[in-house]
């Protein structure tokens, strides 16, 4: 199944512009929720960060924001991500989060994104999942923040 997502996740690709579009890969490694973040260097300069000067450490301004503004929780329980690393691809700003181990079944996942809308409200957020029986993606839009997913 997870292979299925990916191909059509890659078939799909081409065909969405990344530019004012960020990506949210969520998978679930050894009990813990692993996201990656994909974002355009370009895109991201655009912004104007209150939080932190982000041509000092663009990868911690950027975990900042989006955790400030973007919220996931399993079974209820929201998780906290922290930066664990970071790389440019590519001219796109990747950055690695992790959060607290999740010991329980995933029955239920609930996603809040309301990243860049308020500095542009046409901005995208791909969100992917890969957990377990939830194998999604889904564009995220100021009209659409959020998402609810519930196992059968």
């Amino acid at each position: 199944m997870r292979s299925i997502v990916i191909l059509l996740g890659l078939i799909a690709l081409p065909f969405l512009s990344m530019a004012q579009m960020a990506q949210y890969e969520y998978q679930l490694e050894d009990h813990q929720i692993e996201l990656k973040f994909m974002i355009n260097r370009t895109d991201l300069l655009q912004f104007q960060f209150n939080e932190c000067d982000l041509q000092a450490d663009m990868a911690q301004c950027a975990a900042l924001y989006i955790s400030a503004r973007s919220s996931f929780s399993i079974n209820g329980i929201e998780m906290d991500f922290e930066l664990v690393s970071n790389r440019m691809e590519g001219g796109r700003l990747v950055l690695y989060l992790r959060s607290g181990a999740s010991s329980e079944a995933i029955t239920e996942v609930s996603i809040e994104n309301n990243s860049f809308y308020e500095l542009n409200p046409a901005f995208r957020n791909l969100v992917i999942l890969n957990l377990g029986p939830f194998q999604r993606s889904q564009v995220l839009t100021i009209d659409n923040p959020s998402m609810d997913l519930y196992a059968n």
